[in-house]
């Protein structure tokens, strides 16, 4: 049976960076654009709601009054409004980014404008990362019916009742065993993403049959690469709190709540652009695998015909 290389795919994040690092420059620069302006305009856009808050908060004036009412509806109604604007933007710069990533390990022959484009295979792309979307929020709330079970039959029991140790524990393999077939079918259903994108077309369920018999080394890389990026971040992140005292210098007397956007747009501009390097470099890790995995599971036409002779 045809396998593939363990080590080729934990590595094969780092090894498309190290061959094209400004193509990795730039798709910092998409996401910033494209999944972050959307993100950066919300900001600045709720910036005087909040700001109005903070000002009622002050003055001890009633959460429930009209100012506090009226002021609470208009930033709801921009966070809505805007949400649904991010939502889509990251949607387009997922379906941009992984694919330039599949491009530069399956099609590295095609490196113009850093494997960046917008076409077909871009479109079933972001097909595939919808539909897989769509089931993952379904089993999160499948996974859930257990435990509002036991909730409601603790409500209808009344007050003083408690959960007993051996339903707990039922509750949370039960969990725990909906959680592990949500990753197993995962993993199982993965490969669809680079197969779309290979073949400009909707290929998610064709992935169970090239899946089969990998689904367990697919899941210990899918750890590695995990453990991996979680340290990363984990770095970033204590470097980020470091630069954030060194910029606003707090003291015990700091009131973080009077600060104006123009004192704290350092620090977001600063968080800008370390998501921006972390969530790509995440990306290219757990994409270039999928794609590499692919590569080496799917026979070459050349490979086809010399066997065939």
């Amino acid at each position: 049976m045809t396998t593939f290389s363990f080590g080729g795919a934990v590595g094969s994040g780092f090894a498309v960076i190290a061959r094209n690092p400004l193509a990795f420059l730039a798709w910092c620069v998409v996401y910033l654009v494209v999944a972050l302006g959307p993100l950066a305009l919300m900001v600045a856009a709720i910036w005087p709601q909040l700001d109005a808050l903070a000002t009622l908060a002050e003055a001890e004036v009633a959460p429930d009054s009209t100012a506090a009412t009226q002021e609470m509806t208009a930033l709801m109604g921009q966070v809505n409004a805007l949400s649904m604007l991010q939502w889509l933007t990251g949607l387009a710069s997922s379906a941009l980014l992984i694919g330039a990533v599949f491009r530069a390990v399956l099609e590295p022959q095609n490196s113009r404008f850093f494997f960046l484009r917008v076409g077909r295979q871009e479109l079933w792309l972001a097909l595939c990362l919808l539909v897989i979307g769509v089931v993952a929020v379904l089993l999160a709330l499948f996974s859930t019916i257990p435990v509002m079970i036991v909730s409601f039959a603790l409500y209808l029991a009344g007050p003083g009742q408690t959960l007993s140790p051996g339903v707990g524990l039922g509750v949370g393999a039960i969990v725990l065993i909906v959680l592990g077939a949500m990753l197993w079918l995962f993993v199982r259903f993965s490969l669809g993403l680079p197969m779309s994108f290979a073949d400009s077309y909707f290929r998610l369920f064709e992935s169970w049959h090239l899946t089969h018999g990998h689904a367990a080394k697919m899941a210990l890389v899918g750890i590695a690469v995990s453990l991996v990026a979680t340290l990363v971040q984990l770095v970033v992140f204590v470097g980020f709190i470091v630069a954030v005292v060194a910029i606003l210098k707090p003291t015990a007397e700091s009131d973080f709540t009077t600060l104006t956007f123009a004192q704290v747009s350092p620090v977001l501009g600063l968080a800008g652009l370390l998501m921006a390097l972390v969530s790509v470099f995440g990306t290219v890790l757990y994409s270039a695998p999928l794609a590499e995995i692919y590569r080496q599971l799917t026979p070459k036409t050349d490979d086809l015909g010399a066997a065939e002779i």
